[in-house]
């Protein structure tokens, strides 16, 4: 059998002992009619599965004929099998990729907040020190101080608008990494061997 497997293929047979003539065979024949004969040998394509029959009965037309019938049944199941876990494997992939991204955003809102933080503080110690000079500066200096610091409010109030908006965005970061992290948590049951196994089971239950 050959698993095309991500575009590479992967051999295996009864006894362990890959034969290159059968492996090239079945290379060459990859993208050729379903139904390959010739002798007593049959080649049975999928598009992620191929099969090399080495001794199929010419001799008992009947017998020939149900496992003519029988194979193609079997090699759908694994041919969808194998694509849903192409599918599982690069969703994953790209669930990952998207963590990293999340995550290296989430790091630059830390540093953001961090900064504008300090900002605050800062822009809170200058206007502090203001309304003090404004108190004790003469009537000359206090129209020029007052200004001053109704522009610093001003930037200060825009400051806690973007608090609040900075503070939403990293909840809804939050969620959605959460989310994320279900989502790998599914993909990667679902790829398990464990998962494999009873999905298997069932398809043989509806298949015979």
């Amino acid at each position: 059998m050959a698993f095309w497997y991500q575009d590479v293929g992967v051999i295996c047979t009864g006894d362990g002992v890959v034969c290159p003539l059968e492996q090239e065979l079945l290379e060459k024949h990859r993208y050729s009619n379903r139904f390959v004969d010739f002798s007593n040998h049959t080649i049975i394509n999928y598009p992620k599965v191929s099969i090399l029959i080495k001794n199929m009965p010419l001799d008992d037309e009947a017998l020939y004929g149900r496992y003519k019938d029988l194979f193609p049944h079997i090699l759908e199941v694994t041919n969808a099998k194998i694509q849903d876990m192409e599918v599982n494997e690069k969703v994953l992939a790209q669930a990952h990729a998207v963590g990293s991204a999340f995550n290296e955003l989430s790091s630059q809102l830390f540093v953001c907040s961090e900064t504008r933080e300090g900002a605050v503080a800062q822009l809170a110690t200058q206007l502090s020190e203001l309304r003090v000079q404004l108190q004790q500066s003469p009537a000359a200096e206090s129209q020029a101080l007052a200004l001053q610091i109704n522009q610093l409010e001003q930037t200060q109030s825009q400051l806690a608008m973007l608090n609040d908006d900075l503070t939403f965005i990293k909840h809804q970061l939050n969620h959605i990494i959460d989310s994320r992290s279900e989502l790998i948590d599914s993909l990667s049951k679902i790829a398990s061997p464990e998962h494999t196994q009873d999905v298997t089971s069932q398809t043989d239950i509806e298949l015979f």
